[in-house]
């Protein structure tokens, strides 16, 4: 407790001491990929995962389920258009899907568990189950047949699990991960249905965004700072009502919505993203 009063009124001291610096494009390891930075006009894949299950190819999916999906999606994106205005940013969205008819299929759809070790390839899998040699053949096609600067692939399970991004780092195999997006699964771990926060908040996490709350790479600490400075941050929290949350200043300067750096920004930071590009 000592430790986590004696970092808070240290950035309490520091936290008027600089800013304008334009620092975040130099020190996280987003901005690489195939989602660079949350600007401009953006393209979202969508890809409908069913399991096979001895011999059964029967979609998992019905119409009132991705028609929820859909809602939510729009919602999210529609929140993230107007947070991004906020910083005098313009974006838009527009996008595909596969797996309705007909289905997408794997053998298994492991639950994400929010510990750190969750797969990582769905985005590869999810591409070559629709017909791409590799991810980066899908980027080619965005490039080359839409206007849209980033690209992302929400594989979305409808099984209970813990969403998780997956985005691209430079020590990855370009071919293989170069492509960023989102597994998503379609109730919380307890059988809930998911908010269209959660959408939101992974998206931000594929365009740089952190979270600010403790996980197995963020610490205690960063998650008593954000409680003080950004409560309603969507990184912070999610909310079944998404206009209570915002993107605050700490994750726009991330995801490249805000040059503002405060001098303090850096020690929220996990320390895997403290490498220069």
């Amino acid at each position: 407790m000592r430790n986590l009063i004696l970092t808070l009124v240290l950035l309490v001291a520091l936290a008027p001491s600089l800013s304008g610096q334009g620092g975040n494009k130099q020190i996280a390891c987003c901005g690489q990929g195939s989602a660079a930075w949350l600007e401009g006009k953006i393209y979202v894949l969508t890809v409908f995962l069913s399991e096979t299950s001895q011999g059964n190819y029967t979609s998992h999916w019905t119409k009132a389920e991705t028609d929820a999906w859909f809602r939510k999606l729009y919602e999210a994106e529609n929140w993230l258009q107007r947070q991004a205005a906020r910083y005098g940013k313009q974006i838009s969205f527009s996008g595909g899907y596969y797996g309705l008819s007909p289905a997408v299929y794997v053998d298994y759809i492991v639950a994400g568990a929010g510990v750190g070790n969750e797969r990582t390839d769905w985005v590869s899998v999810a591409l070559a189950a629709i017909g791409y040699r590799s991810p980066m053949e899908f980027h080619r096609w965005v490039q080359s047949n839409t206007d849209c600067q980033s690209s992302l692939v929400m594989v979305v399970a409808d099984k209970p699990g813990r969403s998780y991004a997956m985005v691209y780092d430079s020590v990855y195999d370009r071919e293989r991960y170069f492509v960023e997006g989102v597994m998503y699964y379609m109730q919380y771990s307890d059988g809930r249905e998911q908010y269209s926060s959660s959408i939101a908040h992974e998206i931000c996490h594929v365009f740089g965004a952190d979270d600010l709350y403790a996980t197995f790479a963020q610490s205690a600490q960063t998650e008593a700072v954000a409680r003080q400075y950004f409560p309603n941050d969507i990184m912070h929290r999610t909310s079944q009502n998404i206009n209570d949350l915002n993107i605050g200043p700490f994750s726009a300067w991330l995801m490249g919505l805000s040059d503002r750096e405060e001098s303090w920004y850096r020690s929220l930071l996990p320390s895997s993203r403290l490498r220069q590009r």
